[in-house]
């Protein structure tokens, strides 16, 4: 059987389900970000803002790619072997990673993207068989368990003849606000 790796990515982490002949295997990956661009300045200095205290926003931003494209990088390793990717996933770290996995040229590597929430390991788990499943010979779907079946309703009783049918209160509230309106001098 191939190999078939579904992987919920986000900035913060990224859960990878590896299926196989024998099962399934979940892996996660975290985000480590780097040291900070500068260090924090310890001595005091007379002037409040001195020319040090101030960091290139292009240098941060630098960092933090340089940080994601490692963090992309490890994903790609922990999926090594593989012969279709189905990547899901909140905010655009999945498209991110697909840039990625473009760029590593892979030969024969099938690849979805999909848009999804945060979920747990086990809702990964699933979504990532579902797609599986709905490929043409994918995976077989986890059973599931049958309901319990609904109960019948049961018809009201018809009313027995020679009885007066109920009031309903909705006429006797009219009525008695129709009083109270005459009796003020206000027409309904």
């Amino acid at each position: 059987m191939q190999d078939k790796v579904g992987i919920w990515v986000d900035y913060k982490k990224a859960v990878l389900v590896h299926f196989t002949a024998s099962g399934h295997e979940v892996k996660q990956v975290k985000f480590k970000a780097g040291k900070p661009v500068a260090e924090g300045r310890v001595a005091a200095r007379s002037k409040s803002h001195g020319r040090l205290d101030w960091i290139a926003e292009d240098r941060v931003q630098n960092k933090a790619d340089a940080d994601r494209k490692g963090y992309y990088k490890d994903i790609i390793t922990a999926t090594d072997g593989c012969t279709e990717l189905f990547i899901f996933g909140p905010a655009q770290a999945k498209t991110e990673l697909k840039k990625q996995l473009l760029a590593k040229k892979v030969p024969g590597l099938l690849l979805d993207v999909a848009a999804s929430d945060e979920m747990t390991d086990a809702q990964v788990v699933a979504t990532a068989r579902a797609h599986f499943a709905s490929k043409e010979g994918g995976l077989k779907p986890t059973p599931r368990r049958k309901k319990a079946p609904k109960s019948k309703k049961v018809k009201a009783a018809k009313p027995v003849e020679g009885k007066a049918p109920k009031v309903k209160k909705k006429i006797a509230v009219r009525s008695a606000r129709k009083s109270v309106a005459a009796n003020k001098g206000h027409k309904t």
